[in-house]
């Protein structure tokens, strides 16, 4: 028996023990959802735990209640803190499994994913298992899986950690399975976007060794979170998404232990920062031009050309449009932007009609 009170049969039951961490907050219409999935998993040895997270608004906190009062596999954990990184902090504090997993409140988990991730991580003597996911994009179903599947040295491998970084996978933390010995690093509570990836990449410098699965392990829902394409935006996008960038070149700097001769080798960082100042370009052409927006497209091509040195950064895009808009911005052709960004958000709008509709 743990001290804490969490009981345990031996050291190695508490090993196999997965420990699953769901933020709680406003999400009454999906926790119950999001929970038997965990619950329902084929993986024996799992416990789950419900961290309800500031002023409950909805009756949240007491549908965990409830959740628990059926399955003694269930805790529920007060976190006293606001936000979803404290809560998700506070989750691993608690928690009893050798193993770690997360969802999100609003998510689902496929039947038998805990068990393959498992079971990779058993077989590969693996630190961290990295697996797809199922993106729900406003009821188009999208599958996003990583390009290959084994074991990795994210030390020495990397071209696939390039990939994992630019493909996104290493951004959440809802498609992997952790170590909970190799957790010394919680993640940042002073940020609540781009968290996620702070605190995956303290892990990988600990480690040692990746599985990567193609399998989906979770069902993430975009339309339950973001109900316009253009919602949810923040004044500070800019900076954070710089100081990720700083964030990622440490980490990268120490994974591959560069030499200050030797960091060209990031330029995929550099194309990573235009694409997503690029992307958020595109959602403002999708939200109209407003004097509002009008002031946000500036502020982003200002970004995009302080970052490029004006352009004398050689950036490789993946899209078509990306390029195109990217030269808008460096001409300062501010008209020809403009137009590119409406058309982009023609096409998104109805794209995402046909999405509702079931056509696309």
């Amino acid at each position: 028996m743990r001290e804490d009170g969490h009981g345990t049969n031996s050291d190695s039951d508490r090993e196999s023990l997965i420990s699953v961490i769901i933020p709680v907050y406003h999400c009454r219409s999906t926790l119950r959802a999001a929970a038997e999935s965990v619950l329902g998993q084929s993986y024996g040895n799992t416990e789950l735990l419900l961290v309800p997270n500031g002023r409950d608004e909805d009756g949240s906190g007491a549908m965990c209640d409830k959740i628990a009062g059926r399955d003694s596999r269930v805790r529920v954990v007060q976190c006293e803190k606001k936000g979803v990184s404290a809560a998700r902090n506070e989750g691993i504090r608690q928690a009893a499994g050798g193993m770690i997993a997360f969802l999100d409140s609003d998510d689902i988990m496929p039947e038998g994913a805990l068990l393959a991730m498992a079971e990779a991580m058993k077989r590969d003597g693996s630190g961290l298992v990295i697996a797809g996911f199922d993106h729900l994009y406003f009821g188009h179903k999208v599958r996003k899986h990583p390009r290959l599947s084994g074991g990795i040295d994210p030390g020495t491998d990397r071209e696939t950690m390039k990939q994992l970084y630019t493909d996104g996978f290493l951004n959440m933390p809802w498609n992997k399975l952790y170590r909970r010995d190799r957790i010394n690093a919680l993640f940042p509570e002073d940020l609540s976007l781009g968290e996620d990836l702070c605190f995956n990449q303290e892990y990988i410098l600990n480690a040692r060794r990746i599985t990567v699965l193609q399998e989906s392990v979770c069902v993430y829902l975009q339309n339950e979170r973001q109900e316009s394409l253009s919602g949810g935006r923040r004044d500070d996008r800019i900076e954070v998404c710089l100081r990720l960038y700083r964030e990622s070149k440490r980490f990268f700097i120490r994974l591959w232990k560069l030499k200050k001769g030797q960091q060209d080798q990031l330029s995929f960082l550099d194309d990573k920062v235009v694409g997503t100042f690029l992307d958020e370009l595109g959602l403002l052409g999708v939200s109209g031009h407003t004097r509002e927006k009008t002031e946000e497209i500036d502020a982003y091509a200002a970004a995009i050309l302080r970052f490029t040195c004006g352009g004398k950064k050689k950036i490789t895009f993946e899209y078509p449009d990306h390029r195109l808009i990217y030269r808008a911005v460096l001409t300062g052709n501010r008209s020809l932007l403009r137009c590119l960004l409406s058309g982009r958000g023609a096409l998104v709008r109805v794209k995402r009609k046909l999405q509702r509709e079931g056509r696309a």
